[in-house]
Formats: structure tokens, C-alpha cells, sequence
């Protein structure tokens, strides 16, 4: 049986382009274009997750109208859906109408006539003729005759109007037909069900090389290939020279200030200057129990003369000599003589304000309160030296404790915020407790001959990524977000100040047998998410096949 034309095949690529929701798993009907997904076999499918092919472990299509994503993809994700359609046309055995019949041939010739029957048998009269007997039977019909020549054959019906040939849509699965006289003839769904997949076919052998084409216009930039390997370590420089770190003043600021260090040295000889904060001023404490009272104090300055008064009586005669152990019947023991070593037992010794005690020739070192405040200033030449032959020399706070600074001539010089220790000397250096606010550039010898601006690492992080992820140890990071199947994103404790940071990274499979990358989330066609100032989000990849995956160790550090 005839057919029109030879058996059609047909390949269609369909493309489907969603912008995800938060959580959303389902993607149907119109895409972002106005396109309705429809495929015909998920074996023709590819879905691209942010521009990475999933695979199809990782995805339901069945419905052939939608494909279901096992992990809810993020906000603004992208999800790209390529459809291949293959169609094959039946063979179809088309006609034109019936003709009309022909005329009848002419009959044939009769056949020769068949034997005559018995005669039946006389009447009883021979003169008078008896009843006519009864008609034999019939004689066995003679053989047909030879068949007569054929007539004529009539004449040819016209030719039926043919087709010239159809269109497929492969959306539909029909085949649509025009004939030459204009009339229409469209067939059902001739798309057959899909048949399980045939085993994969040996390669063929690689054609001849066609000649080269024009060079296509150039396509936008790919993504950055994963880093190579690093090069050798190179040779080890001269060991540089020994940094030297002293100790210069010690200033106390005023209660509520930040403490600091300025470095009044070099980058290679450091002389630190420390400004601690005078603890906040205590509760009042309870009043003491009152002192013994202490001796008269000497007595002032003689006042002006009085007026004289009127001579009183005559006394009685008096001794011609005076002992130094008494005045007027009082014991040296209850005064200060300035020419003898004498011993105070009891009662304060009470300067008013700004009455000094002195030392040395020049008033040298003068003790004194002037109202406001106290001091202890050292006037004339030389050091002021402050001696012991204790463990410490103390600076704190009366009443409640509030510990500002301990001195020890042969061990640590310690510094104290509100009595919590916050800078130590050491045998080696330096101990700070805490956080060290330094104005200026920190700089350090690395050992390698030079002195150079250290860079701080603002937050890093160690985590397991299978399973239920966890973080194995952390600086400045409260949290780590699992977003999908190879996706997490690093959630900062503390915010970085702005997000122009920089990111480094890396990363293992479970195997550790098989290749392995770390990137920044990038968005659709390539262009990466904006760095977050509370976050970043990476992603962790197979290297062969591109397949995001979940690693078992993730390095990240992240510096500003």
C-alpha cells in the first residue's frame, strides 16, 4: 500500500526560564516569558539550578507538564528547563475517490440444453386419448456452458484529488494535511507512548573535521575556572632582625574613656605608652569608727601683737635655768622638737588645703591637697623613686575593690579596668586580656627580614556540610544556614562595616577521592549576589560534573 511522501522526523528544543519564590519546589504553566512547560520525556530534559545542571536524582518530572524539585529552592533563584521533543510520523496509506463502475459486459453464450425426460405411459383407450400423465421430472441440468468472452472494461472514473504534503506540531502530536483541490485532512495524536529507553549505542566514529565557519559574534564571559595549583613555596628569605618591645609611660585617663597604646617608637623598637581609665567611683562606704585622737598640732604662726595690756602683779621669782624636756610643764613626748629625733604615738597630723608638707632643702617633694585634689609633686632635680621591698606597689581604690595597677620590681607590671586585669608585662612580651584598641597601623616583623601593616581576619569558620550541618569551631560567625543541597550561607556575629570584604575558602568531599570547588553564590547569567554585610552565601561543588553536592570539610575566612 502507497503512501505519500517518505516518513518524517521531527527534533524540537524547547526552553523554560522560572524565577523561584522562597521554598517553592513546583514549576508548571506560563514561565517568566508567557511559555506553558509541556515536555514529552523526562529522558529529554535538562534543569539548570543558578546556571548549574542538576541531576535528575535531584527532581520529579513525570506529569509531563511540570518538574518538582526535591529541596525548595531560594528567593530569585533561577530555574532553567530544556526540553527535547523527538517525533517520528506512521506511515499513512492515503486515496482519491472511487471511480464510477463500468458498464456490464455482454452475457455469454447459453449453454447446451440438457436431456429430454421419459415419455409417460399410454391411456387405457387406444382410440381415445387418456388423460395427459403426469410430467416427468425435470432432466438433470446439462453442464454451464462456456463462460462467454469478457465485454469490455468501461471506462476510467476520474483520478481522485491527492495530497501534496502535511505539517507536524509536536506540541499536539498531529499532522495536518492540504489536498490540491483545497480540502483539509488532520490526523489524531499519532505520538505513541514513550517507550523505555534502548541502551546506549557504541559511539560512532568521529566525522571529518568541516571546514571552519565564520567566528560567531563572542558569547558573555564564563565563570572563573577553579584555582590552580599552588606553585612551589619559594626560598626562605634571611632571618630578619629581632623586634624589641619596652614599656614608656603609664597615664591614667579620666573614669568612662577607653584605655589605649600609642607606639612612641619605631615599627622595629616599640615603646608602648599606655592610657588606663580610672575605675568609676565607688559606693560610699560605711564611716568608720572615730580615730584616738591625735596630738595638738604645733601651734601657727604668731599672730599680731595685742595691745598691751596692764602689768599684772609682780609674780613670784623664777628659775634662771630651762630644761628642753619641758615647756611650761608640758612633756616633750606630747610635741615635735625640730632639733630631735622624736616619735609621734597617737592623733592625725592635719594639714588644711593647700598647706604642703615639705621635704628637702628646696622644698623638693611637696605633699599637699588643694581643695580639689591631691598631689604628690616632685619639684626639685632628680627621679621620683617609689621603693619597696614587698611583693608589689599597689594603685587602687579606697573603700570598694577597684584595682587599677600593681607594680612587682622583679615580676609582671599589671593594669586593671574596673579590677578586671587587662594588660601584663611577661619574661617575653607582653599579655593582653581582651580586646587591644591600637590608633594607627599595627605593624610586626614576620620573621622574613622586614617589618609590614598586619590585616586582621574579621570571621572564619570550620563546619561539616553532610548531614545535619555543624560547625566545628568559629570566630565572629553565630550561625551557618543550610539553604539547599550544596548551598550555606555564613552568618556573621558582629556585621562587617561595609561589603567590600574579601573571601577565601576551601573545600573537601566526603571521599576525598574526588575533585572538589567552593564559590560565591552567583545569580542568573553569571552575575554574582552582592556581598551581604551580615553574611555570605558559598556554594560547594563536584569538579567533574559540576553537580552542587554537600562537602564533609569547609574552610572559610573572610578579611577587611
Amino acid at each position: 500500500m502507497s503512501y505519500i511522501g517518505r516518513q518524517p522526523k521531527s527534533g524540537v528544543r524547547n526552553r523554560y526560564l522560572y524565577t523561584a519564590t522562597s521554598g517553592q519546589t513546583t514549576f508548571s504553566g506560563a514561565d517568566d516569558n508567557g511559555v506553558t512547560l509541556k515536555y514529552q520525556d523526562a529522558a529529554y530534559l535538562d534543569v539548570y539550578k543558578n546556571g548549574l545542571l542538576l541531576p535528575p536524582s535531584d527532581y520529579t518530572a513525570t506529569s509531563k507538564t511540570s518538574i518538582v524539585l526535591d529541596t525548595g529552592a531560594t528567593v530569585s533563584d533561577t530555574i532553567e528547563i530544556i526540553g527535547y521533543d523527538v517525533a517520528t510520523i506512521a506511515n499513512i496509506a492515503l486515496y482519491g475517490p472511487t471511480g464510477p463502475t463500468g458498464p456490464t459486459g455482454a452475457t455469454g453464450a447459453t449453454g447446451p440444453t440438457g436431456p429430454t425426460g421419459p415419455t409417460g405411459p399410454a391411456g387405457a383407450d387406444s382410440t381415445v386419448a387418456g388423460p395427459t400423465g403426469p410430467t416427468g421430472p425435470t432432466g438433470a441440468t446439462g453442464d454451464t456452458g462456456a463462460t462467454g468472452p469478457t465485454g469490455p472494461t468501461g471506462p476510467t472514473g476520474p483520478t481522485g484529488a491527492g495530497f501534496t504534503g502535511g505539517s507536524y506540531a509536536p506540541a499536539t502530536g498531529v499532522v495536518t494535511f492540504t489536498s490540491d483541490d483545497g480540502l483539509g485532512f488532520t490526523t489524531a495524536d499519532l505520538r505513541g507512548a514513550t517507550g523505555p529507553t534502548g541502551p546506549t549505542g557504541a559511539t560512532g566514529d568521529v566525522g571529518a573535521t568541516g571546514p571552519t565557519g565564520p567566528t560567531g559574534p563572542t558569547g558573555p564571559a564564563g565563570t572563573n575556572g577553579t584555582n590552580g595549583a599552588t606553585g612551589p613555596t619559594g626560598p626562605t628569605g634571611p632571618t630578619g632582625s629581632a623586634a624589641t618591645i619596652a614599656v614608656g609611660t603609664t597615664t591614667t585617663g579620666n573614669a568612662g574613656t577607653n584605655a589605649s597604646v600609642t607606639n612612641s617608637g619605631s615599627s622595629s623598637a616599640a615603646t608602648f605608652n599606655f592610657t588606663i581609665p580610672r575605675g568609676n567611683t565607688g559606693a560610699t562606704g560605711p564611716t568608720g569608727p572615730t580615730g584616738a585622737t591625735g596630738p595638738t598640732g604645733p601651734s601657727g604662726p604668731p599672730g599680731p601683737t595685742g595691745a598691751t595690756g596692764p602689768t599684772g602683779p609682780t609674780g613670784p621669782a623664777g628659775s634662771t635655768s630651762y630644761n628642753a624636756g619641758t615647756l611650761d610643764g608640758i612633756d616633750s613626748t606630747q610635741f615635735l622638737r625640730s632639733d630631735a629625733a622624736d616619735t609621734k604615738t597617737s592623733g592625725d597630723l592635719s594639714f588644711s588645703d593647700n598647706v604642703k608638707a615639705t621635704f628637702g632643702t628646696g622644698s623638693d617633694l611637696q605633699i599637699y591637697h588643694n581643695g580639689s585634689a591631691s598631689y604628690i609633686e616632685d619639684t626639685g632635680t632628680g627621679d621620683l623613686n617609689i621603693r619597696t621591698n614587698g611583693t608589689n606597689v599597689r594603685i587602687d581604690y579606697t573603700g570598694a575593690a577597684g584595682l587599677a595597677a600593681t607594680f612587682n620590681p622583679l615580676g609582671a607590671q599589671t593594669l586593671y579596668y574596673n579590677n578586671s586585669q587587662k594588660f601584663a608585662t611577661t619574661s617575653t612580651g607582653i599579655s593582653i586580656t581582651g580586646e587591644a584598641s591600637i590608633s594607627g597601623d599595627a605593624k610586626f616583623n614576620s620573621g622574613y627580614g622586614s617589618t609590614a601593616t598586619a590585616y586582621g581576619c574579621r570571621a572564619w569558620i570550620n563546619w561539616n556540610g553532610t548531614g545535619t550541618i555543624a560547625i566545628r569551631d568559629s570566630g565572629n560567625v553565630s550561625s551557618i544556614t543550610d539553604n539547599s543541597q550544596g548551598q550555606t550561607t555564613l552568618n556573621f556575629a558582629t556585621s562587617m562595616p561595609d561589603a567590600n570584604y574579601s573571601v577565601t575558602g576551601m573545600t573537601q568531599t566526603r571521599e576525598g577521592s574526588r575533585g572538589a570547588y567552593m564559590s560565591i553564590l552567583g545569580g542568573s547569567n553569571g552575575v554574582p549576589y552582592q556581598l551581604n554585610t551580615s553574611g555570605v552565601r558559598v556554594v560547594t561543588a563536584e569538579t567533574t560534573s559540576g553537580y552542587q553536592d554537600d562537602m564533609q570539610y569547609n574552610f572559610v575566612a573572610v578579611f577587611r
